[in-house]
């Protein structure tokens, strides 16, 4: 056996896992082999646009902004598009194949206050510490994991929950049904920080699901995001793959997503109405300033903070290194061999 070839095996061996191990950490959003709509971004987040004056894809849908409050983000898990390492969703298992994580993402960046980078020596009146870029752009609102049925806050505290959400985050994903979620953001229930409503002088809003574990077991594919006034009206909504939603055609799809469907097969689901509220055509788009910097993305290598009951390890990446380590150590006991037989 040539020593050599041995060697260059050892190598592409260490490769192969450091390439697996890249993957591992590329977050868990599930990408469709379909094109996103223009304004709509599918990687390691779901991103759409509300508003963007970037002359290359300019994006207008006539919102009142800074009138937008609550948006819903559906979505469910599904098998991973990874060949060798995806599960079917009923083999999940957080504690082998670790938590979902991630934030809501809630950007207005560009025009002249808020600025496309934080300004040196800008302070804001909400905040010695920041500048008005980082107050508006990105905040921290996160989440973590995704619920059994039942879970809650209080069985959080009694130690009776299935999942592993974390209750204390900003936010938490709710159980829809059998692995389907929604995650919900309120801006007038926002209480993590001061002055979270948009502002109508920016030139980039930008809205959507980060996701940053390394589970790569399963993966969560966004189906769709309501979004509504202050008056609980629907102002928007988006398939998938960022396609804006006709009123009727929005009601239909939640109908669709939140039916009950029975967690056992043989018991039937109560039936309950799905939500539904008024749309509203009328709307005033925000003031035309200078343009921002309309390619900014979220920093998708910063994991959330533990606490609670979020300290659960992903198993995957430690299972990965066991095997890496095998594999060396076989091939230099062959190596050991061979050279013992050519020296005898």
């Amino acid at each position: 056996m040539n020593f050599k070839k041995i060697i260059a095996g050892t190598a592409a061996s260490v490769m192969a896992v450091s390439s697996l191990a890249a993957y591992v950490n590329a977050g868990a959003i599930f990408v469709p082999e379909e094109t996103p709509a223009p304004g709509c971004t599918i990687d390691s987040n779901w991103i759409v646009r509300l508003y963007s004056e970037d002359e290359s894809n300019p994006i207008d849908y006539g919102l009142d902004l800074t009138k937008l409050d609550k948006f819903d983000i559906y979505f469910e898990m599904v098998k991973s598009s990874d060949e060798v390492l995806g599960i079917d969703p009923e083999m999940y298992d957080y504690s082998i194949d670790g938590v979902f994580a991630g934030s809501f993402i809630y950007s207005q960046n560009g025009g002249p206050v808020i600025g496309s980078a934080d300004k040196e020596g800008e302070t804001t009146p909400y905040d010695d510490n920041e500048t008005m870029y980082k107050h508006y752009n990105w905040p921290t609102l996160e989440w973590w994991a995704v619920p059994e049925e039942g879970d809650s806050a209080e069985g959080q505290e009694a130690g009776t929950n299935k999942g592993n959400v974390d209750y204390n985050k900003t936010l938490h994903v709710e159980y829809v049904n059998p692995f389907s979620y929604k995650l919900e953001y309120v801006v007038s229930a926002d209480e993590s920080r001061t002055d979270p409503r948009w502002r109508d002088d920016a030139t980039l809003y930008q809205v959507g699901l980060q996701e940053w574990s390394s589970v790569v077991a399963c993966q969560l594919k966004v189906n769709l995001m309501t979004i509504y006034d202050e008056d609980g009206n629907l102002a928007i909504a988006f398939d998938g793959l960022g396609n804006k939603l006709e009123k009727e055609d929005a009601e239909a799809k939640l109908a669709e997503i939140t039916a009950p469907v029975a967690s056992d097969p043989e018991e039937p689901a109560e039936s309950t109405p799905a939500e539904g509220e008024d749309s509203s055509e009328e709307s005033k788009a925000p003031a035309d300033e200078n343009s921002g910097d309309n390619t900014t993305t979220p920093d998708t290598t910063t994991a959330p903070a533990t606490s609670g009951n979020s300290t659960t390890p992903n198993m995957l990446p430690i299972i990965i290194a066991i095997i890496a380590v095998v594999v060396v150590v076989v091939i230099i006991i062959i190596v050991v061999v061979v050279k013992k037989n050519k020296n005898s």
